[in-house]
């Protein structure tokens, strides 16, 4: 190599290529079919919690432990 600009291309090229990230074809999720809840599902999921899964979910509490 001969010249300031090809030894700079030169040295460019060699970090270019060497840090470049692979390019790598991944599966998408454009043409997926997901399941859908129906109207009575949905609905269940928005509803007030009973005083028995209260009491479930604090005597299951590990006293040594932060909940969640």
């Amino acid at each position: 190599l001969e010249g300031v600009e090809a030894i700079r291309q030169a040295v460019f090229s060699h970090f270019e290529s060497h840090f470049k990230a692979p390019t790598v074809d991944r599966p998408g999720v454009d043409d997926l079919q997901f399941k859908r809840l129906n109207q009575v599902e949905s609905v269940s999921l928005i509803k007030p919690f009973t005083e028995a899964e209260v009491k479930s979910a604090v005597w299951d509490c590990d006293s040594y432990k932060s909940p969640g």
